[in-house]
């Protein structure tokens, strides 16, 4: 996925609304939902023309596209969120 992309998190949110209606139809909410991107290697997008655009207009280093991937999620998965308060 390039975090550079708008279709990336088009499908992203694609794949959790799918994700989360498969919950609600068996009647199990979803709770947790790992997303790792950790093992995203740093400058992975750095040939991406889309991300040289990008980074020409953003303050992210280059070879920190990793961050414009988990900001994106971030802000397509906050809707989904339920906060659970542990007691």
């Amino acid at each position: 996925m390039n975090p550079c992309v708008d279709s990336t998190f088009d499908f992203f949110n694609k794949v959790m609304s799918t994700v989360k209606q498969y919950h609600a139809v068996a009647g199990v909410p979803l709770k947790l939902m790992h997303l790792a991107g950790d093992e995203v290697a740093s400058g992975a997008w750095i040939n991406s023309t889309a991300c040289s655009r990008l980074l020409e207009v953003s303050n992210v280093p280059q070879g920190e596209q990793t961050l414009l991937l988990l900001n994106g999620i971030l802000k397509v998965l906050v809707p989904f969120l339920t906060i659970y308060q542990c007691t």
